[in-house]
């Protein structure tokens, strides 16, 4: 599959997530926080990094705020557009979260080395049952989880979990596990 190909799919089920009504969005939500929260891995976690939700992908507010509130430190990523990477910039209220650009970014806060993270939230459009993932084509992510010694996990609603491998190049970075609704993939831990 080319990279059109990869458009063509990404599209389609960025579509199919967007339609999702918002009922059918809160509750598999829920169902996939308690499957994060479940989880030994984020038990030991006491440095997370998670993107910042927007559009349709699965929330991420609630999970933050639960974070910030068992007093974990909490990164969210800060886009470096012109650099093309991401950083992890610790928050300490949800407040410090700017919704006014292209992706919602952290007002401020002190950069938190990835070697130090032990768990980052993955967001992405499309998955597969081998720990692959398509997110939007810039490949931040890609750049980003090689520098992390932490488990990567993906949330996703099942919808967007292919049954098929999809196409993947040697420099996408796999995730240890994803969480849907209805089920908890792991591959690496």
């Amino acid at each position: 599959m080319d990279k059109r190909d990869k458009d063509v799919l990404r599209q389609e089920i960025r579509q199919k997530r967007n339609d999702l009504s918002g009922d059918a969005r809160r509750s598999a939500g829920r169902a996939i926080h308690e499957k994060l929260h479940a989880l030994p891995e984020y038990a030991r976690a006491w440095t997370l990094m998670s993107y910042v939700s927007f559009g349709g992908e699965v929330g991420t507010l609630d999970l933050i705020r639960k974070s910030l509130a068992m007093a974990r430190t909490v990164c969210v990523p800060r886009t470096k557009w012109k650099a093309g990477r991401i950083e992890a910039v610790q928050i300490f209220d949800p407040e410090e979260i700017d919704y006014s650009g292209f992706v919602p970014q952290p007002v401020d806060g002190k950069v938190v080395p990835p070697g130090e993270i032990e768990m980052v939230i993955v967001p992405g459009i499309v998955f597969d049952a081998s720990g692959n993932r398509i997110g939007t084509g810039r490949g931040f992510y890609d750049r980003f989880l090689p520098l992390c010694r932490g488990v990567r996990v993906g949330l996703a609603f099942d919808l967007q979990v292919m049954p098929e491998e999809i196409p993947h190049e040697v420099t996408d970075a796999r995730l240890d596990i994803i969480i849907t609704e209805t089920r908890v993939l792991r591959f690496r831990t």
